[in-house]
Parts: structure tokens; sequence; C-alpha cells
């Protein structure tokens, strides 16, 4: 790591692309969360559901108690809060985004106590593991992607009646699309009905289509339904009559979704498309490429998303569950909800990546551009920068996961010890590194000298105390790390080296490893094979200097028996599933002109903050040699009428005091501090836009000025406040350093500093906003620049 040459390699290849993985809303991140779901896969097999659960803010009559509590210091009752006003509601939950993300994080904790409980909706089917992902929908709110692993729930198999009619069984015990009313209100029941918007329009060869694939089929009883089999082929004849029956049905979908009054039973929706039910159901499955669950649905349901009816009762918010047909399934939901949410970001830092390859920058500068990227492409909402800023998971398993890095010894990276331990060595000392597991491993006491590494980084904790059992390596950037699973009835063993101790564990960690595949490097994946599942004491005389594959012959039952304790017999199919819906999402990438975003209906959108790009040196107050300076706002000037009309509509105060800076602005040659005080809504914006609009058509008018010349600029110490005045903020304004550098004031490259001072060269009147949010330090910047 001392080595220049070789940090500046790591640099010119993508690995410099990962500095970006601490950010949890970076595409890097959410990579290193995929791989642990994917290790979560293959070691446990394919979950049992998903799980989707939205925020449903307006409707939470309990939030809307608190909001009101919080914000107005009044207290009302749960009735008064159903009954306020929704533009109300939208105005309580706009103001105060961290009371209503913390009231979503323990309604989830609450809800997930209960699904794990005997009583819960699950029932006999105890929730052994989870993995939930936190995202947010287009308004800002949260909503959360779950996968759920059931003990002893039923495994699809499409050759085994007995396994369909199980699976059948499970899903009507746990999954409705029900609307009667005697099962629950209407209101509830509304909650789950599907309404077309902007945003889930998608548009297709044959013209916009819903994303969610609604109006559902209805049916007569759930079935799960496969592909038309070779047996089955249809003729030309055949395909051309099932296409016209499928656009007649979806014809009489459409228009029975409309009819919210309509009570057709299943039998009547066939005679209304003129068809029987073996016809229709030939029909469903000739568009098939993969198993599918059609749930029991009456017509009057095609709308409705399925639910779990105990789940949705406590929640009160749309949800969705389904049951996991296949490691197919379980890939479509690993690519959808994981990876591809951050791939437009992920390709906008690649693409910056491959133009640095092509210039000779420094590793300075390759850093600031990828920052700069990152943090210029990123849309946040204002819940979501409460879940960054209070440090909520975003990101929950129910495992810990441990990375085993099975590299050869030569390509393996390690830690440096810290400076301070260096300088006590002995100058040609070779223990410069931080122990990591592996050198754990071979140090382990002869009572586990059985032990494979798979098992010794699964199933034990490692401390440097007898007592206490705290983990001294870190190989996961799990944000819910589980990690009290000791059992106390283990003693605890001492290190061969005596530089810690080593404790069993009741619930095994996840594992992840570099998987060599046996088709692509047959010589590193029996390698692999021989260092985690057989246990072994020298690395160099039982893993390297051997014959890997003939060792392996030896030992291929021993090692594929413990294998099957971590690598799940489905894990083959899912892999190869799920890198096929890679490609064919890569291949087949929706442009995002293609789906149609409602930003004008969005009722918790608080303020546009503009387009002003940030850096992320001048926030850290470092040099700024290369950096450009941003477009300056110049304040337009508004219709005659308009100026004429806000002039009349001032009061004498306003007016005079207007005429008064006019005055000095054309006759003065003396600098003039002015400072305007007053409480809300006495007139301070609208005097401010008076006294601007007015000293513009001034200078407008003189001969020979240019327009774009800036004369005035109106600022305000915050986004928010210099948007509501259409100026900007003093930080870009004047390339003042956010954190304020310690009360030291960075000075301008000279370079910038003329360019900065050629545009600001005629600058005459700098109005300050919210002057009162301007500290001392600030103000002496202002006034240094």
């Amino acid at each position: 790591m001392l080595n220049r040459d070789y940090v500046n390699g790591l640099i010119h290849n993508d690995d410099a692309f990962t500095f970006l993985r601490c950010d949890r809303s970076s595409p890097a991140f959410w990579e290193l969360k995929k791989k642990e779901v994917l290790a979560m896969i293959r070691q446990l097999g394919c979950p049992t559901l998903f799980l989707t659960l939205s925020a449903a803010e307006t409707k939470w009559a309990d939030l809307i108690v608190i909001l009101t509590q919080v914000l107005e210091n009044k207290v009302i009752t749960v009735e008064e809060a159903e009954n306020m006003s929704y533009e109300k509601k939208c105005d309580l939950i706009k103001q105060d985004p961290v009371t209503c993300v913390r009231y979503f994080e323990h309604r989830l904790k609450c809800l997930w106590e209960i699904l794990s409980a005997s009583c819960g909706p699950f029932r006999y089917y105890e929730l052994e593991d989870k993995y939930v992902r936190i995202e947010f929908q287009i308004r800002g709110s949260p909503h959360i992607h779950a996968l759920i692993w059931l003990k002893n729930a039923p495994k699809y198999d499409k050759n085994n009646p007995e396994s369909i009619e199980k699976c059948i069984e499970f899903i009507d015990k746990l999954i409705s699309v029900s609307s009667k009313p005697t099962e629950f209100s209407e209101e509830l029941i509304n909650l789950q009905r599907h309404k077309h918007s902007h945003t889930c329009k998608k548009h297709v060869k044959d013209g916009i289509k819903c994303r969610s694939g609604i109006p559902y089929f209805p049916m007569r009883k759930t079935m799960i339904l496969e592909p038309l089999s070779a047996d089955e082929k249809l003729t030309k004849k055949e395909r051309e009559e099932i296409s016209k029956n499928r656009q007649n049905v979806i014809k009489e979908l459409d228009e029975i979704s409309k009819d919210a009054d309509n009570s057709l039973t299943f039998e009547e929706f066939l005679k209304h498309v003129n068809m029987n039910e073996e016809e229709y159901i030939k029909m469903i499955r000739a568009e098939l490429k993969k198993a599918k669950v059609f749930l029991k649905r009456a017509p009057n349901e095609i709308r409705i998303n399925a639910y779990n009816p105990m789940i949705m009762s406590l929640h009160k918010a749309n949800m969705d569950i389904q049951f996991i047909l296949d490691p197919y399934a379980c890939s479509m939901y690993c690519v959808d909800y994981i990876s591809k949410s951050e791939n437009g970001m992920s390709k906008l830092l690649r693409e910056a990546l491959n133009e640095l390859k092509k210039g000779n920058n420094t590793v300075k500068e390759r850093l600031r551009v990828i920052a700069n990227k990152f943090l210029n492409s990123s849309e946040i909402s204002a819940q979501e920068a409460v879940y960054h800023i209070l440090s909520i998971p975003l990101s929950i398993s129910s495992r810990s996961t441990v990375f085993i890095n099975t590299n050869r010894p030569e390509n393996r990276i390690s830690m440096l010890k810290s400076d301070e331990i260096l300088e006590k060595l002995e100058p040609d000392s070779k223990d410069v590194f931080v122990e990591g597991l592996i050198d754990m491993y071979i140090n382990r006491p002869d009572e586990m000298k059985n032990v494979c590494l798979a098992d010794f980084a699964s199933l034990y904790n490692i401390s440097k105390k007898k007592t206490g059992y705290t983990e001294i390596i870190q190989n996961s950037d799990n944000e819910d790390i589980v990690d009290d699973e000791i059992d106390d009835k283990n003693t605890a063993l001492k290190m061969k080296n005596g530089k810690g101790w080593i404790k069993k564990r009741t619930k095994k960690k996840i594992i992840r490893y570099r998987n060599f595949k046996l088709h692509q490097d047959p010589e590193n994946y029996y390698r692999e094979q021989l260092m985690l599942f057989l246990p072994w004491s020298n690395e160099e005389e039982d893993l390297i200097y051997i014959n890997h594959e003939e060792t392996f012959e030896l030992h291929k039952d021993l090692i594929r028996q413990k294998r099957s304790e971590y690598v799940h017999r489905e894990a083959n199919e899912f892999e190869q599933a799920f890198e096929e819906h890679m490609e064919r999402e890569n291949e087949n990438d929706l442009d995002d002109t293609n789906i149609e975003y409602d930003q004008d209906k969005n009722e918790f959108l608080i303020y546009e903050i503009g387009n002003h790009e940030g850096d992320i040196f001048v926030e850290m107050g470092l040099n700024t040699r290369t950096e450009k300076v941003e477009h300056f706002n110049v304040p337009k000037i508004i219709p005659d009428t308009e100026y004429q009309q806000m002039i009349r509509s001032l009061n004498n105060n306003q007016r005079r005091y207007t005429l008064n800076v006019m005055n000095l602005i054309k006759n003065g040659d003396k600098q003039f501090f002015h400072f305007i005080n007053g409480g809300a809504g006495v007139g301070k914006s609208t005097l401010i836009k008076a006294v601007y609009q007015s000293i513009l058509r001034f200078y407008n008018s003189l001969p020979g000025s240019n327009p774009e010349t800036i004369r005035t600029a109106i600022c305000a110490p915050t986004g928010k406040a210099a948007a509501l005045i259409d100026g900007m903020t003093l930080h870009s304004f004047l390339s003042l350093p956010v954190n304020q550098c310690k009360h030291k004031l960075v000075k301008l490259d000279s370079d910038i500093s003329n360019r900065i001072g050629v545009k600001l060269k005629d600058l005459q009147l700098l109005i300050i906003d919210e002057i009162s949010m301007v500290g001392f330090t600030m103000f002496q910047h202002v006034d240094a620049r």
C-alpha cells in the first residue's frame, strides 16, 4: 500500500469505483448488498415469499396526531385526525420528515415482531430469515421490499402433483385478493385497489401498458400455470385464434375495471368473452415463458393487489405479497429491486471512469471527478435524507455476512498496521499486516484442528478478551449485524498465538467467497473447494504446492457433504437464472423516457433547488485549481404591468425606502450598509423584489448598458431561502466552503479569482435575505470575498 505505482494501478482499474461503497446511496454500496443477498440465497436456498410494504402517512391517524402535537403543540383525538383535510395532512407531513421516518421505522419494527411470532400471520410456518431493502417512491416516502424464508414451507415441483397441491394450499392460506366487505372495511380494500397513474405507464409496441400488469386475469381458483409444452405446439390458425381471444379478453377486462359496481361471476365473465375455461387457461399459458401463480380472483377483484389479511389489517397501507415458485422468479427480484434502481447512476460513474482513463489525470483529480459526478447526479427526498442523517439502516438482514478471501495469497490485499505499531517492530520484522480471517484460522487451537475454514468463519466469533466476545474482525458492511448469538454453554478457546479467544455461535453467518467456476478456472475451483470445506493448517503445503484435482477427488465425499451445508441444491439453478436475467436486462434496458412521472402532483414537494452543481473540493475547502465557475443567476425583469402593480401595492414605508435606495444608487458615491428587520409576513420579500426590480430598470435604461451584466445580486444562506427569492446561495455565489474550514477561509486560486472578478466587476448592490441565519464566521467570509 506504500507503493505509489501499485496504488496508481488500482486507480487505473475500476477498483477506484469502490471508494463510494460506504455511501449508502451509491451503486458500489448496493453492489455489495446484492452480493450478500446472492450469498444468502446460495446458502439458504430460495426464499418463500416476496413482501412489499408502502407508507400511507395521510391514512395513519396516529401519525397525524403526533405531527400536530410536535408542530403545533396541540393535542387532538384520532377522530379529529381522521377528519382533517387532505391538504392539512400533507402540510404536516411535509413540515416534519424526521417524525414521519421515525414513525414508519417504529411501525415496521412492531410489525416484524408480530410476523416473527408463533401466533402471527404465517401461523405454522416460522419466519427463519429475512432480507429487507428500503427504497423511496417518487413522492419521497419509504417502502420496503423483503425476501422471507419460512420454515417447512412447501417447494414447487411441476412434476409432482402433491407438491403443486401443497403449494396452492399454502398460497390460499397466506395470500388473498378478496374484496368482500365482511372481511375488511372498504377503505382498507381501496388501499389495495390499483389506480392507473403516470408512474405506472410504460410504452410498448402496442401502445401504453401498466407496468404492474393490471388488470389481472380473473380465476375460478388459485392455479400455478406452466407455459405450453413442446407437445402442445400451436398451429398458425390456433395462434391467430388465441391472439384474437386475448385482445378480446383484455378489452373486456379494461371495461370491467372501469365499473366499480360490477358483480359478474367468473362463469358470467367467460360467457362475456365467449370462451370456456379450458380455452381461457390455454390462452393465458400461450403467453407464459415461466411458471406463474394466478390467484383465485372474481371479475370485480381484477385491480386488487395481493395481500395477507392479518398484515394488511395491522399495516393499514398498500402492500404486495407473492409466493416464490423457483430460482428464476427469485433472480428477477434481485435484478429488479436490488440492482436496477442504481443502474443509471452506475452507468454515469462508469462513463466518467472511462473518460478519465483517456487522460493523464492525477489520483486527486480522478477522485474529484468521480465524487462530483456522484454528488451532482443524485436525487434525494427529504425522508431519504433523514435516513442518511440519522444512520437508519436501508438494508437489513437476519444474518451477518462474512467474506472469505479465497484468492491465491499473492492476489489478496492486507491492511498495514498503524505507524505507531510498526515503529515498535524490529526493522527486519515481517509482521507488518493486521491479522485477517485466514491468519486466525491458521492459529486456531488444536481442539479445532478438524474444523474447516467455512465452519470457522461461519460458526465462530473471535474476540481479544475471554469475556465480552466483541468481534475484532469486521468482514461485513451489513447495517443490521446480529452478533449476540453466542452459545453460553460452550467454553472459549484460546488461539495458538495467544492473541484472542474463540467461541461458538448458535446461528451460522452467511459466507461469501471468490466462487471460482469449474468450467472457467478448474485449478482455482478445486483449490477453493479444498480451502473452504476441508481442514488444513499450512496453506503452502496443504493448498498451494499440490495437485488440486487429485486431492479433491481423494476427499470429494467429505467436501461435498460439508459443501452442502453452505451451497443449497438450488444454488446453481439460481445463479444461472440470475446471469441470464442480468444479460436480458442489459440488452433491453428501458430508456427513462418510457416512464412517465407525475411530478406536478407531488403533494410533499417542498421546493425546487435549481440545477447548481456542487464541488466536493469547494465544500471541503480544498484547492480548486481546475474548478469551473458556474453560471450566475441574473435577476429577470418582470413585465411593466406587473412591476407597476407591485409598486402601487407598496405601503408608505416600503415605497419611501425603495425611493431612498434608488436615490443612493443614482446620486451616491459612497458604499452603504442597510439592515432591514421585521417579523414574518410584514412584507420584506415584497420590498426586496421592489428594490431590485427598480434598480434593474434604472441600469438597463442607461445608454450602452448590457442587460446580462450583473449589477444586483440576491443571495441567501440556504438553498430553500435562495429558491424562494429566485437567487443564489452565498456559498455558490462567492465560492465559500460549506464547512467554514474551521474559521479559516481558503484563498481562491488566482485563475478562479480572476474569472469571478470579471463576472462581478459591475456589481453595485448585494442583497442578503434571511440575514439572521448568517453567522459571524460566514459574514466575515462574505466580507473577505
